[in-house]
């Protein structure tokens, strides 16, 4: 335990997977696309344990993960220190790509259909707005189970960026925002809130990729 309940505040902490092979291979990574991490994103992974350690004084009163296989292996290095299981969950995902999933990556910018974000951007798909109520949707659930308590969920670029605009109260496609918000590989972002949930999300840290020495 972390004594997150002591602090009478729920911590959410965001991790993003490690560097995944499709990226070396420029594919797609769907269900079918996704082949882990590369060797840069299992070494990314391992030296986040320490950090992740460091940070949470000891395990987590709960941790998640996508069921794609890149957040899984980051899951598992990460978080070998806290002698734990880690749950994994298809709503905490990347938008899902339908028919792209597993194309090479100029095919797939090829048949994208960009502009609307009520409809998919491949055929079978996830919409940008469905994405968007299904990440809202994952994070209710979380922080309804987990009030007061410390909760690591390993998840996704886009899932990041979506969980930290429901966080503010912001729409995620709506309209043109100035700002965008990328985490990096490995990064660890941090909310924290009352327990009771009164006053508003507090960001304690965004994108926090910080690597430990490759000793």
């Amino acid at each position: 335990m972390t004594g997150a309940g002591a602090r009478a505040r729920t911590d959410l902490v965001l991790v993003r997977h490690g560097h995944p092979q499709s990226d070396v291979d420029r594919i797609v990574p769907g269900c079918r696309g996704c082949r882990g991490l590369s060797d840069l994103g299992r070494w990314q992974a391992t030296a986040l344990a320490p950090r992740l350690r460091a940070l949470l004084g000891g395990p987590p009163d709960a941790a998640y993960a996508s069921d794609l296989p890149r957040a899984r292996e980051t899951a598992a290095l990460a978080l070998a220190w806290a002698g734990m299981a880690v749950t994994e969950r298809a709503d905490l995902r990347e938008i899902e790509p339908g028919a792209a999933d597993g194309l090479d990556r100029a095919e797939a910018a090829r048949i994208a259909r960009i502009g609307d974000p009520d409809v998919p951007t491949f055929d079978g798909g996830e919409s940008v707005n469905a994405f968007d109520r299904r990440v809202r949707r994952a994070l209710d659930g979380v922080v309804s189970a987990h009030a007061g308590q410390t909760v690591v969920l390993v998840t996704h670029g886009g899932f990041i960026a979506a969980a930290c605009f429901a966080l503010m109260g912001q729409p995620t496609s709506s309209a043109p925002k100035p700002f965008r918000l990328d985490a990096a590989h490995a990064s660890i972002t941090q909310w924290t809130r009352a327990a009771d949930g009164s006053g508003p999300w507090r960001l304690e840290r965004y994108n926090d990729g910080a690597r430990s020495p490759r000793a």
